[in-house]
């Protein structure tokens, strides 16, 4: 699957039920700071875009929030097989979203 961060975005936002403006604010909310946390896990793993660029599209972030965000995501995946399986139902969202390609 080969995405934008666009197109990542609004899949993600989309699926969440929060608006692309709530993932790249500095809401701190519950179910904002989550859609983000998959978000910017996604963006790291499904596109070729450095930690600095994607920082920029989420909210001007830096690279280092980026990377801290990802590697917590991370670490929630390896033990909480709950966050497995709706970051698989959110890929399969965003794969439906794209029209099925791979």
């Amino acid at each position: 699957m080969s995405l934008t961060l666009h197109q990542i975005l609004q899949g993600v936002a989309d699926y969440e039920r929060v608006t692309v403006e709530q993932l790249a604010s500095r809401d701190y909310g519950r179910l904002a700071c989550r859609a983000r946390s998959r978000a910017l896990w996604l963006a790291r793993q499904l596109t070729r875009c450095s930690s600095t660029r994607i920082g920029q599209v989420f909210g001007g972030r830096d690279h280092g929030t980026v990377l801290r965000v990802v590697a917590r995501f991370q670490e929630r995946l390896a033990t909480d097989p709950s966050e497995r399986e709706q970051l698989q139902s959110l890929m399969r969202h965003l794969d439906a979203r794209q029209g099925g390609r791979a």
